[in-house]
Order: structure tokens, then sequence, then C-alpha cells
């Protein structure tokens, strides 16, 4: 900062800018910037892994922030022509553990028809 300070100063002893314009740009520059950093939590993935046992295959990668930002993405997962919650997988359940952190496998069913659903926060 003391670089555009310096430049600043420079402008105004060459006459480039007037005084008043240079008191504008040092205060600009003195001024609180606000930054978005983005948290952990905005750079988490929801990953859900479904092999049924007709052989079809389902990978869906989505991040956490667009599911918070109320993407209702999970309910059109579908196996077999039914939705996931169906097949024993609770989205309401699924979305307090991400709300409250929760890492890793935070789901694993096997059906009785032999579809295997995985869901996973990472």
């Amino acid at each position: 900062m003391t670089n555009n300070k310096e430049r600043i100063l420079q402008m105004v002893k060459e006459g480039i800018i007037d005084v008043e314009e240079g008191l504008k740009l040092l205060e600009a520059l003195t001024e609180e910037k606000v930054e978005i950093k983005k948290t952990q939590q905005d750079k988490k993935m929801l990953r859900v892994k479904v092999d049924s046992a007709d052989g079809d295959v389902v990978r869906v990668n989505v991040p956490i922030s667009l599911i918070k930002a109320g993407a209702n993405l999970a309910n059109q997962i579908k196996i077999d022509g039914q939705p996931l919650d169906t097949k024993g997988v609770d989205i309401d359940l699924i979305m307090k553990a991400i709300e409250e952190g929760m890492t890793g496998e935070i789901v694993d069913v096997q059906s009785a028809d032999g579809d295997v659903i995985k869901v996973f926060v990472d």
C-alpha cells in the first residue's frame, strides 16, 4: 500500500492530479477492504454413488453451497424410476448432517433388490 501512496503523491507533485483528487485517492486506500473468503463449507461436495441391481451406475457431485442455496437436486435422482427416499435414503437427514458439518460417508444403503446407495460429504 505504501507504493500506491507514493505514486499518488508523485502524481500530485508532477501536476497529473490536483491535491483534492490526491486526497480522495489516499482516503480510498485507507478505507477498509471487504473481502469475501470461501469457507471450508463452500469447498465441500456432496457425492452420491448409486449402483443398481439392473447395472445402472449413477455418480452425482454437487457443491454443498448449491444445495444450501435451495437446489432440490437429491430428489431428482431416481433408481428404477423411484426417488431416493423410497429406497431408504432420508434427504432431510442428509441435509441436517450437512448443516452440522458432518463429513465422510453419511449414507450407506443396500436394498433387498441389490441396489447400493452411498452418500459422502468431502
